[in-house]
């Protein structure tokens, strides 16, 4: 058992020896034997070769493992490509964008030089009409005021103690205020201030006041009420049959008003006359605390897409020729106006329609009044010189301009809503968003230091008051004003009523050059808008202005001077009894 162990063993060990001998040699052999030759490879080209197609001779396990290891660096090159050719086109856009906007800049700088240009032309041109009105001013001035004075000496009645007349014989009674009055035995009534000039009369229902030079204030006869205020236009008012009225609001200006009906409404229409031109409009009498209001009403309405775009900013600011240059009225209101010299809305070219408008018609008052370039005389507090409109004024204008611009809008889109306001909401003027207000007639006040000034069409007051006090009245402030005319900072009581007719006129104007900018769209400058759009309101129909109406105000001043002659040889023959 022994023995054959050992065997076992022994071959056991053999078998390790040989195996151990042999694995080098059939590992060399094997490698020898199998290993297959080196094939050439050729170089590589720039043209790259499809992933898909297997090089020559190289084994399947390293052609996968290679191509696995040049797609990534595929992809990256392919990332990179794609980012140089968005680089690229970002930076032909930024490129395109860049000369676009040096075109836009270049117009802008063009534009610019050529506002410059004209704006220096502008003035140029102002610098010698200015020379030569001034020139002309000069020669005229001795002359103006001489006539000026024949007039007040020739149309009021002379003080007791100016001409060396005496005093009435009568009844003599102290006043409050200072001064006496004098009752004569025929029914005349006199009264003397402190200084003993007279300064009112009355008889038989005619009644008259005086200023200190001895001029009319006010007179009362024939159904006249006449009115000279501080700038020394003349305004009349008196009654017509039928429930209508007559009132001139200067020389050669007025309305004639007539009642109608109009949809079981009652309406009054008037016939203005301005400046030889002859036009209709139709107001809404109201009642408020007993007083008697008028509101305008629109006879017609745009397109709404039409306010939208006199609402909204245009496209480009233009510049608009208004074709003022050489008027007399422009020249004469050169430091106290001036244009905008680009709109870039249609609020600011309305506020400047509007504001042309009341200067003509100012300027007309004065020449038809005779005054002179100081003023007139019978001014207590006046500007000493021009307070021009500064550009927050005109901005104040355009943004209440802007604000009934956008009420049009409503109105047009909903025009029943225009005729179904109560009577509570008559007054826009009551009405506290109400702030700024384009004077559009003459009007005298006293202020609060208590003197008298006047304003002319074409200042501008600001309100400081929200209602009315227990006499209709509402506390405003002059913004701006020209030269005799109430100065600046002036505060003062004003009737409701006078404010209620500059907010008519004010509708009424800025639908005239609403009008004007749906005819002229596209032309002259202005730029190309949507169709006007134009249609009556509901229930109204085209009104026929009265013909006869500038006969009926030349003969209501006839009528007035004669009163006014009939009333100073009253007063002179009674001081002299």
């Amino acid at each position: 058992m022994n023995a054959t162990m050992t065997s076992k063993n022994t071959m056991r060990i053999f078998i390790t020896i040989l195996a151990l001998t042999m694995t080098p040699a059939l590992a060399w052999a094997q490698f020898k034997i199998y290993t297959p030759p080196r094939v050439y490879t050729p170089p590589r080209v720039s043209v790259p070769r499809p992933a898909s197609r297997p090089k020559i001779g190289t084994p399947k396990q390293p052609k996968a493992k290679k191509s696995q290891a040049k797609q990534p660096k595929q992809k990256a090159q392919g990332k990179v490509a794609k980012e140089k050719v968005q680089k690229t086109d970002r930076r032909q856009q930024n490129q395109e964008v860049k000369g676009e906007r040096n075109q836009q800049k270049q117009q802008r700088q063009a534009q610019q030089h050529q506002q410059k240009l004209q704006q220096k032309e502008l003035k140029q041109q102002r610098k010698q009409q200015k020379e030569q009105e001034k020139a002309q001013r000069k020669q005229e001035k001795s002359g103006q005021r001489q006539v000026k004075q024949d007039k007040q000496k020739n149309s009021s009645p002379q003080p007791a103690a100016r001409s060396g007349q005496t005093e009435p014989q009568g009844r003599v009674t102290p006043l409050r205020a200072g001064g006496h009055a004098i009752d004569t035995p025929s029914g005349d009534h006199y009264e003397f201030n402190r200084e003993g000039k007279l300064s009112g009369f009355s008889k038989g229902g005619t009644e008259a006041t005086f200023r200190r030079d001895g001029s009319f204030k006010t007179v009362k006869a024939h159904g006249m009420q006449i009115e000279h205020g501080a700038a020394g236009v003349r305004t009349v008012q008196s009654p017509l049959p039928g429930g209508g009225r007559l009132a001139s609001t200067g020389p050669g200006r007025g309305f004639v008003e007539t009642p109608m009906t109009r949809g079981g409404h009652a309406y009054v229409m008037r016939t203005y006359v301005a400046g030889g031109r002859v036009s209709a409009a139709v107001y809404r009498p109201y009642f408020y605390r007993g007083v008697v209001y008028y509101r305008y009403m629109p006879g017609f309405f745009f397109a709404p897409r039409f306010y939208a775009w006199a609402y909204y900013p245009w496209p480009t600011p233009i510049m608009f020729s208004w074709g003022w240059f050489g008027a007399p009225w422009f020249g004469f209101y050169g430091p106290y106006f001036a244009p905008f010299a680009a709109y870039p809305n249609a609020s600011l070219w309305l506020t400047d329609y509007l504001l042309a408008a009341n200067l003509q018609a100012a300027y007309q008052d004065r020449d038809g009044a005779g005054t002179g370039d100081e003023g007139t005389s019978e001014a207590d507090t006046g500007n000493d010189s021009t307070s021009p409109i500064t550009p927050e004024v005109k901005c104040a204008i355009a943004s209440e301009v802007r604000a009934q611009i956008a009420a049009n809008q409503t109105m047009a889109a909903h025009p029943d809503q225009a005729e179904t306001a109560g009577d509570e909401a008559a007054t826009a003027v009551l009405d506290p968003t109400l702030r700024v207000f384009v004077v559009s007639s003459s009007l005298s006040e006293l202020t609060a230091s208590g003197g008298e000034c006047g304003l002319t069409p074409g200042d501008v007051i600001g309100r400081l008051g929200d209602s009315p006090d227990a006499d209709q009245r509402i506390l405003v402030s002059v913004l701006s004003s020209k030269r005799g005319d109430c100065a600046v900072g002036s505060q003062f009581q004003a009737p409701a009523q006078e404010l209620v007719e500059m907010h008519n006129d004010f509708l009424r104007q800025l639908d005239s050059g609403l009008g004007v900018l749906a005819q002229d769209e596209g032309q002259n400058g202005l730029p190309v808008g949507p169709a006007a759009g134009l249609h009556l309101a509901p229930g109204s129909q085209p009104e026929t202005p009265d013909a006869s109406a500038p006969t009926l105000l030349q003969q209501q001043q006839e009528s007035a001077d004669q009163a006014e002659s009939e009333m100073r040889k009253t007063v002179q023959s009674g001081s002299t009894d």
